[in-house]
């Protein structure tokens, strides 16, 4: 460090320098801690499924059938094959994920498993990126093991 000059000036205070180096060295050393102690964040990504052959189809049992269609502005639940679907708001999700489980258990009870449970997610044009992957969340919550994307 560099001395501090004491000889007075006419009419001035002693004047005098500070070193700067230590506080640069502090300002690095502070840097690279935070640079170790932060963890990155990790990527996940969504298992998908594709099948080999576009023409490979599956018989689904009507009673396990649900079809979910997701619009702008609500979910549309149909189980089997029923003409008009029921319409769910975005907001009440907890019904979607109540009916998903009713369905469920219905099978558990009469089958013994719920192995002819699967899912169908229709997206309209109008539903966005996120609507479609709150849906397939929705199957991770309530355990669906067997559900599809499918188009229009």
């Amino acid at each position: 460090m560099q001395e501090i000059q004491t000889t007075a000036r006419a009419g001035r205070a002693p004047g005098g320098r500070v070193d700067l180096t230590p506080m640069v060295d502090l300002g690095f050393l502070l840097i690279t801690f935070f640079i170790f102690t932060t963890t990155m964040s990790t990527q996940t990504a969504m298992k998908l499924l594709l099948p080999v052959d576009s023409k490979d189809s599956m018989k689904v049992a009507g009673s396990g059938a649900i079809t979910l269609y997701a619009h702008a502005g609500h979910i549309g639940f149909a189980v089997g094959d029923a003409a008009k679907p029921d319409s769910i708001s975005w907001n009440a999700r907890s019904l979607l994920r109540a009916k998903l489980l009713g369905v469920r258990n219905n099978l558990l009870a009469n089958n013994g498993n719920d192995d002819k449970l699967f899912v169908q997610i229709k997206p309209a044009d109008d539903a966005s990126y996120g609507q479609v992957i709150d849906l397939l969340d929705e199957m991770t919550i309530c355990g669906v093991r067997r559900y599809a994307l499918v188009n229009n």
